[in-house]
């Protein structure tokens, strides 16, 4: 017989664990699947200073706190499970059937939080460094670099975004950008020219990182076919050319506009007792606190959905003494 579960939460990034944590406290049964470890990307984030009640603290003593506080509130949280699809309930009574390599688990409610991925250049020396120099969130890192040359590569929205917003803190900006002139909105543009401290590379592709033992100590830039190397001294690199949402087991059907799962407010997708949350969401800000926030009205919702439809709830077992505090 196939198990079954009352919520189940699809990603255990800060999303995926929080969720995790508000179903369980509503003594709800809730497995919450990764097919790596619990954390998601703020385990490759080297300190952690934008989030509330932590002045600095590492990513992976972020996750780490993140996990056990959902563990201890009744969370079962599954890693290295990797969900091969979604299929959506034709019965909501008999839940949505999550398909993983160890079998199938029915649902009532489904949250899915796995989050979007950064695009990456693949150039020498951006994996060594990443974390050390080598950046994709600006909001994020920006602060290591205070007073500290550094380049941002792109020229989109985001990449505009991110210079204006370091400018603030860096010493200088070089903005990389493959052709000679910028694709961001104009208003945009024309706040970034007027930066004293932002300098442009066009017709630049960012061809190496370069570093020592520690971090990113400059870059060599090329031309758009790759030749004619040069190179800038910069403490920090922010790689800007977008984000991929990580949506491989969104069931189809679920309404997506340009890859991102839209939502209602509530965090309801269009197929009744499917939610999203964080980053694979259409949101303008992708942030462990957005993400958080987010999560905690899936979890509320999924819960408040079980109730309508009636569901025979599995629960969470309280012992006596937990029962009594």
């Amino acid at each position: 017989m196939s198990e079954r579960i009352d919520i189940a939460v699809i990603g255990a990034g800060p999303a995926g664990l929080n969720a995790g944590l508000y179903a369980a406290r509503a003594r709800l049964a809730v497995a919450v699947f990764e097919r790596g470890s619990p954390g998601g990307q703020v385990l490759t984030t080297s300190e952690v200073e934008n989030y509330l009640g932590f002045e600095s603290i590492s990513g992976p003593e972020l996750a780490q706190t993140f996990e056990t506080h959902a563990r201890n509130s009744g969370a079962d949280i599954r890693h290295f499970v990797d969900v091969e699809k979604i299929l959506p309930a034709t019965d909501p009574l008999v839940g949505h059937e999550i398909v993983t390599g160890e079998g199938s688990v029915f649902a009532g409610a489904v949250i899915i939080v796995t989050g979007a991925s950064p695009n990456k250049l693949g150039v020498p020396g951006e994996e060594q460094f990443a974390g050390r120099g080598v950046s994709y969130c600006a909001t994020c890192d920006g602060n290591f670099f205070r007073g500290k040359n550094v380049a941002v590569i792109g020229g989109g929205d985001t990449a505009v975004e991110d210079a204006l917003y370091l400018s603030h803190i860096v010493g200088n900006v070089t903005v990389v950008h493959r052709r000679d002139e910028l694709r961001a909105q104009k208003v945009l543009q024309e706040r970034l020219f007027e930066r004293s401290n932002v300098e442009f590379a066009w017709n630049s592709k960012l061809g190496e990182v370069k570093g020592d033992d520690i971090s990113v100590t400059g870059i060599a830039l090329t031309d758009p076919d790759g030749n004619s190397s040069t190179s800038i001294d910069v403490h920090g690199v922010f790689v800007a050319v977008g984000l991929k949402p990580n949506t491989q087991v969104v069931p189809d059907g679920v309404k997506m506009e340009d890859g991102w799962v839209i939502t209602d407010q509530r965090m309801h997708t269009n197929i009744p007792g499917l939610f999203a949350a964080g980053d694979i969401r259409q949101n303008a800000l992708k942030q462990i606190s957005v993400s958080v926030g987010e999560s905690a009205v899936a979890a509320t919702e999924a819960g408040r959905y079980l109730d309508e439809i009636g569901w025979d709830t599995v629960g969470i077992k309280v012992d006596a003494e937990e029962a009594v505090s």
